[in-house]
Order: structure tokens, then sequence, then C-alpha cells
């Protein structure tokens, strides 16, 4: 069986994932994004995210499939507006 989720719907479900999973802040010095553990989850390098590690983004990868990087990216800029991210490396 298949089954079709609109956009608008994947990306609150990233969303939702993201907040309750991650809880992301980020620190302007390191230009680090956090998690609620305190770990790092990714940071900024001119404009363009990393990851942190491998497994971060290989899990998300297979949750969300080849949409996660524009997930992401919309989710960044969304939440937070003033860092400029143009990209996923």
């Amino acid at each position: 069986m298949r089954y079709v989720i609109s956009e608008s719907r994947l990306e609150r479900i990233f969303k939702n994932f993201m907040d309750s999973q991650y809880d992301l802040t980020y620190d302007r010095a390191p230009r680090e994004f956090v998690d609620k553990n305190g770990e790092v989850f990714g940071l900024t390098i001119q404009y363009q995210f990393y990851y942190a590690d491998y497994q971060t983004e290989y899990s998300l990868n297979q949750m969300f499939g080849e949409l996660t990087n524009e997930l992401l990216v919309r989710y960044l800029r969304e939440r937070f507006s003033d860092t400029r991210i143009d990209g996923i490396e």
C-alpha cells in the first residue's frame, strides 16, 4: 500500500520530531547548534550547515529520506531566522 503525505504535513512532522528529539539552540560564538542534552548537533561554516557526526545525519536520512536536507534547511531557517544558512554539506 502506498501513502502520500502533503509537503506541509511532512514539514510539520519533521518540525515536531526535531523539537521533541533535539530542541536545538544556537550558540553564536562557536556557530554551533546544540541539542537539549548539551551535545553539538551541527555547526555553520560560511553559511553552510555541517552535521557534528555521521550517525545523526544517517538516522535523519533513514527516517525522512532524500528530503531530509531540504526539510532541515527549512526548519533551521524558520527556527533561527537571524542565522543565515544557505545549504547543507
